[in-house]
């Protein structure tokens, strides 16, 4: 069973579940090799699209206070010494792929969407270990699995369809020169 190592919560929550699942071999393996393994993915993604995203604000945060002060100084000859033009020329640059970047890649977004569903999937998997919620008072243990699967597969159908229609609406506004969905 592959567990982040770094995360004693998930461990523990694992442990909790596996317990919950009891004896049988097959809900086991569903804990692991789906619940498990699509919760480690978005965790995967969401820690990428934010460093992604911090990574790209910053450069635009900082490139967009940086150039206005750059040109304040001006060229060299200047009583101050100056900056070459080059190099607000350069950042400018770097300003606008980074904007650019992030626009197209929107991985704010990405970040926020895989983040919603991870702690979705977490809040399930407790919600069964603590037989509680849907979970609570299911006649034997085989009542409250069949819900837990079906309510992490249904949170795992709405996140592939919601990707989808989002693909299709950009898809649709690219067409017609709209702009896209938020």
């Amino acid at each position: 069973m592959r567990v982040d190592p770094s995360a004693p919560e998930r461990q523990a929550q694992v442990g909790a579940l596996l317990v919950a699942a009891g004896d049988d071999e097959g809900r086991r393996a569903y804990v692991r090799g789906r619940w498990l393994e699509e919760l480690n993915w978005l965790d995967r993604r969401a820690a990428r699209a934010h460093g992604w995203y911090v990574a790209l604000r910053l450069a635009t945060i900082i490139g967009g206070v940086l150039i206005p002060a750059m040109v304040g100084v001006g060229p060299p000859g200047n009583s101050g010494g100056g900056i070459p033009s080059a190099i607000p020329f350069a950042l400018g640059l770097v300003v606008a792929i980074a904007a650019a970047t992030e626009g197209f890649f929107r991985f704010g977004d990405r970040w926020r969407h895989y983040r919603r569903v991870a702690e979705t999937l977490k809040t399930e998997g407790w919600l069964f270990a603590e037989a509680s919620g849907p979970y609570a008072g299911g006649a034997g243990a085989a009542v409250p699995f069949a819900t837990f699967v079906d309510r992490v597969e249904q949170v795992l159908q709405a996140d592939v369809e919601g990707f989808f229609n989002r693909v299709a609406v950009e898809k649709q506004a690219a067409d017609t020169g709209q702009p896209k969905a938020g």
